[in-house]
């Protein structure tokens, strides 16, 4: 990651490699107004 402020392809594919989503963080998601940080970044990068 270089740190510049702006997200390329290849940094929120290593976001997404190395955050881990759990059984909780799933059912809280449920419950949330919001998807996880994790599904968020995915779906705005793209």
């Amino acid at each position: 990651m270089n740190m510049d402020g702006h997200l390329d392809a290849y940094e929120v594919q290593l976001f997404e490699k190395e955050a881990k989503i759990g059984t909780i963080d799933s059912i809280l998601e449920i419950f949330s107004t919001h998807p996880n940080v994790v599904k968020r970044i995915s779906r705005l990068s793209s």
